[in-house]
């Protein structure tokens, strides 16, 4: 009820604000009018010619880093993970192909995350603008990432050519009076696209080969199977027992019924995937690692919200098509082509700070199914 029926009697959570100073007023944090205008903008974005070119950029970047694992034996599967990630993102959404500004974006990206990591975590968090040396960090990333996009933003409209990167799609974008977004609010809306999308994705890979390299039996199966949903119902799975977002919450704004609970404006109602993902009433033994359970279109099936990795209502998240997609596609490439294994007996211990992460590096051994 709180994401679709009484949507307009919420608002996102006041935790969610601690990332403006890097996303500004982009589609996350945006709120009302606004918000839907800017919904309307960026969607189009994402129309079929974006895709296609997505798939392309996926795959290429996904094969380099296999030709990588080609020549070592031990990889840390989150860096991997999250380095991918940002690659194809960077590509994808603001056609980066050039070494220099990729290292700047991925450094820049590596320096706010584990900001945020520490704030979200933080009882009190220190406010942004008090020069710390945590926040004097923070302001140099912000700082250096702003450069790259703003060039980037400037070079495109003066030379926006045929393109189909989501900037270059987002620059043609139109309200209906005619208008086309600001330089910064172009800026805003790309950010928050590059930081929403790359990690939350590469959490989902990182678990799902985690959880594969527990069942080798499902792996195997993986490897071989002629069924196009089998990377799907891997990482679906996956999203179930570890959602990279695995709690949200809403605040209040005016008084109204959920149920049999009465919410106050300024109450916060938490909508938690990670509890309700591994709820009996939903699914037949939750804790158990089992993909096959998507089979006969479960996600269907299932009742409203018991499954929201995604979110939900108005503001389920924009790339969520997308996401689904390069998730798959990757989890199928690497499965036919490598087994992984875990260097420690100890399983990785799920971190929850913005997103649902390990807490610490994740070794594997990966082996080429070849050798």
């Amino acid at each position: 009820s709180a994401l679709v029926h009484q949507n307009r009697a919420f608002q996102k959570h006041y935790a969610v604000k601690l990332l403006q100073p890097v996303l500004g007023n982009g589609l996350l944090l945006s709120e009302g009018s606004f918000w839907l205008k800017q919904r309307r903008l960026v969607q189009p974005a994402f129309a079929q010619s974006f895709t296609d070119q997505f798939r392309i950029i996926i795959k290429k970047h996904g094969e380099e880093l296999l030709a990588r694992w080609r020549k070592t034996s031990t990889r840390d599967l989150h860096r991997d993970m999250t380095d991918l990630t940002v690659t194809i993102a960077a590509e994808a959404l603001l056609g980066v192909d050039v070494p220099a500004e990729l290292e700047t974006i991925r450094q820049s990206l590596e320096v706010i995350h584990h900001d945020f990591e520490h704030r979200f975590q933080a009882a009190i968090p220190v406010p942004a603008w008090i020069p710390t040396p945590g926040n004097r960090k923070l302001r140099g990333a912000i700082r250096d990432l702003h450069l790259v996009v703003d060039r980037i933003i400037t070079q495109r409209a003066q030379q926006p050519g045929k393109r189909t990167d989501a900037l270059s799609l987002l620059l043609q974008a139109r309200d209906e009076n005619g208008a086309t977004m600001s330089h910064r609010q172009l800026r805003d809306e790309v950010l928050t696209l590059l930081l929403a999308g790359h990690d939350t994705t590469a959490n989902a890979l990182t678990w799902s080969l985690i959880a594969l390299s527990q069942h080798p039996d499902l792996a195997e199966d993986l490897a071989t199977s002629r069924n196009a949903n089998a990377a799907r119902f891997v990482l679906l799975e996956s999203m179930r027992l570890y959602p990279p977002v695995y709690v949200f919450g809403r605040e209040c704004l005016q008084r109204c019924q959920l149920g049999p609970l009465s919410v106050r404006p300024k109450e916060t109602v938490l909508l938690c995937q990670w509890l309700v993902h591994r709820d009996v009433r939903f699914f037949d033994d939750p804790l158990e690692f089992r993909p096959s359970r998507w089979e006969n279109d479960l996600e269907r099936r299932l009742p409203a919200y018991a499954y929201f990795p995604f979110g939900g209502g108005p503001r389920i998240c924009i790339g969520k098509d997308l996401a689904l997609l390069e998730g798959t596609l990757l989890l199928d490439l690497f499965a036919r082509e490598f087994r992984l294994a875990l260097t420690s007996s100890r399983l990785p211990e799920p971190w929850p700070t913005v997103t649902l992460r390990p807490k610490y590096a994740v070794p594997v051994k990966v082996i080429p199914r070849t050798a």
